[in-house]
């Protein structure tokens, strides 16, 4: 899937319509354009995923971002991707996190040596990588559709939602088989990460329409 660059910013006003005439909110968070495309370019993966008559709306599609890495190898990142799936099959869930930053892993939850198993879903940010469900992902559009007026970054809108009670997440039991190749905050580029489109972007607001 290719994802929407920053300086479409057209077409992503085009896309924000065709969700449902979706609008940005910039009072209290001023979001870049960069984190819009981040957003639209989700939007369309889910979109995509409702669409596949490929998955049935219990089956799951792995999302992944462009700077999610595998330190242990594709292999090991596709095996446990697949224990995750299978336990989720006995579960009730819309979305499961695969990569949880270290910093936000709640207390009472160690984690473990392999990734048979996932966990109930805890407030987390990040859609680096991802199992979805058509049912999940038909929600997740309804819920923005819904809430016309959205904010960035998509991370922690999911996340609200979850909080709210209004989307049913899981996360992985383990970490170590993916990992995030690209600037993870504000505090400037670190030493061999990809550089951030989405922090250093100009602001949306501020962008000329013309």
């Amino acid at each position: 899937f290719e994802a929407i660059e920053t300086t479409e910013r057209q077409r992503i006003k085009s896309i924000l319509v065709s969700l449902g005439n979706l609008t940005v909110h910039t009072i209290f968070n001023d979001a870049t354009a960069g984190q819009i495309a981040c957003l639209t370019s989700h939007c369309l993966v889910w979109r995509e995923i409702v669409n596949d008559p490929r998955l049935a709306p219990d089956q799951f599609a792995l999302v992944l971002e462009d700077d999610a890495e595998f330190p242990l190898g594709a292999d090991a990142f596709r095996l446990a991707t697949l224990q995750a799936q299978a336990h989720l099959n006995d579960q009730d869930c819309d979305l499961c996190y695969l990569y949880v930053y270290p910093t936000a892993w709640p207390d009472g939850f160690p984690r473990k040596s392999s990734c048979a198993q996932t966990i109930p879903g805890f407030y987390t940010w990040c859609l680096l990588a991802y199992l979805i469900s058509p049912t999940g992902a038909k929600k997740l559009l309804s819920l923005l559709s819904d809430l016309q007026d959205i904010y960035a970054p998509i991370d922690c809108l999911v996340a609200d939602f979850a909080k709210r009670g209004l989307l049913k997440i899981r996360a992985v039991d383990t970490g170590g088989f993916i990992d995030n190749a690209g600037q993870l905050d504000k505090r400037g580029p670190a030493p061999n990460k990809m550089p951030s489109n989405l922090w250093y972007a100009p602001p949306w607001q501020e962008e000329d329409d013309d």
